[in-house]
């Protein structure tokens, strides 16, 4: 699967989403003809699953985007630091409880040197949801793939709340009266989990098509203008003293 272009990335997305959404709307059907013991049999079983679902596809929709940009083979100076630090993560973890300078000094020596290479972006096993996907998690894996995750933010309580917190009182062999969820609930709760998935769907797909990965160029331009400019008076600074010993 080489999901190097937008339209590969867009009909893997949907491919994903679709199976999940038959699934959903099957159990979704169940709770809706379900009445007593049946009803609650199926509500557990329905805030398990819609859980596994929502954790499913940020897993792969996610890893779909990082494959998405690793494919593009863009310098490391062209990609946001998000994808550079995916792709140092191991050099970082190997010196983040060393006191060594030489290693310090080897982790900057590689940093520059790959600044300027190709990227080698490495996409799989890098969405680790723990299995217990809630807002604040959400939010850090966003960041790893560079995306802002604030418009979800009006739906945080419900994801820790009502699906998460819910989730893991059933997992627990909590009875379904504890949870206080109904039917009606439910079917809320569905409708706007299916609404966020459907937006992440959205938001990768026009993050690749407006090639979000990119570092803005104005700040790229002046990063490298300052530079120019330190590395100017640097060597102004050299040849006067340079001349002072002469």
């Amino acid at each position: 699967m080489n999901l190097n272009t937008v339209e590969k990335l867009s009909d893997q997305l949907d491919e994903e989403l679709s199976w999940r959404r038959l699934e959903l709307t099957n159990l979704k059907f169940n709770i809706e003809t379900a009445e007593g013991n049946k009803l609650n049999t199926n509500l557990r079983a329905s805030l398990v699953l819609l859980y596994s679902h929502w954790e499913g596809f940020v897993k792969q929709a996610l890893t779909f985007y990082l494959q998405h940009v690793s494919k593009q083979k863009l310098h490391n100076n062209m990609l946001k630091y998000n994808f550079f630090a995916l792709e140092m993560r191991n050099d970082i973890a190997t010196i983040s409880s060393s006191k060594k300078t030489s290693l310090h000094t080897q982790l900057i020596s590689n940093i520059f040197n790959n600044m300027n290479n190709i990227s080698n972006i490495p996409f799989k096993n890098q969405i680790d949801t723990k299995s217990n996907l809630n807002a604040e998690l959400f939010q850090e894996l966003m960041q790893t793939i560079g995306l802002d995750s604030s418009q979800y933010t009006p739906f945080f309580p419900l994801i820790d709340e009502r699906l998460l917190g819910v989730r893991n009182s059933i997992a627990h062999g909590e009875a379904m009266h504890k949870t206080q969820i109904t039917k009606e609930s439910y079917l809320e709760l569905h409708e706007k989990m299916i609404k966020i998935i459907e937006m992440l769907k959205d938001q990768i797909i026009n993050a690749a098509f407006e090639r979000l990965y990119v570092i803005n160029r104005d700040e790229s331009n002046e990063k490298i203008s300052n530079l120019i400019i330190e590395s100017d008076e640097m060597q102004k600074i050299s040849q006067n003293t340079n001349e002072i010993y002469v």
